[in-house]
């Protein structure tokens, strides 16, 4: 697949956190890869691990890829249960908000979601959640409000 500087990225490289970057145009194709690159990610490392996502550029899926995208989750969830300690958001789009919210309604993941409006309490929250030996718990989604300068 060629890349653009559009193109959606998966960076696995600061593992257990993993880093998943949505810009506001890519095609359905390039979004689909993401989640193939986040398994075989999960796969090949087969440990704990906290998934980073910055949607700040994002623009919201179609309804089609909002389907697959819960198919997907549904597939992973006994990898996902295994393994995923929580999934960090950092985005400020109220719309993706109410996208987020609407796909919690198809399928709920066996870990936390949380919202960030920055990067360093993500990050933060991540690692708090790895060092958990008493980690378990279903999906809630909150948000955090930053102060300016951590945006």
């Amino acid at each position: 697949m060629t890349s653009s500087p559009w193109s959606p990225r998966f960076d696995a490289s600061a593992w257990p956190i993993a880093e998943m970057v949505l810009t506001s145009r890519y095609t359905d194709a390039e979004f689909e890869q993401l989640l193939v690159d986040l398994s075989d990610a999960v796969a090949g490392h087969a440990a704990p691990y906290g998934l980073l996502v910055d949607a700040r550029e994002s623009r919201a899926i179609s309804p089609q890829l909002r389907r697959k995208l819960a198919s997907y989750m549904q597939e992973q969830a006994p990898m996902s249960e295994k393994y995923c300690r929580g999934t960090a958001l950092v985005m400020h789009s109220s719309i993706l908000r109410g996208v987020l919210t609407a796909l919690l309604w198809m399928y709920e993941p066996p870990f936390p979601i949380r919202v960030f409006e920055g990067f360093d309490t993500a990050r933060a929250w991540l690692a708090e959640r790895l060092a958990d030996p008493a980690y378990g718990g279903r999906a809630t989604v909150q948000s955090v409000s930053l102060p300016p300068d951590e945006r």
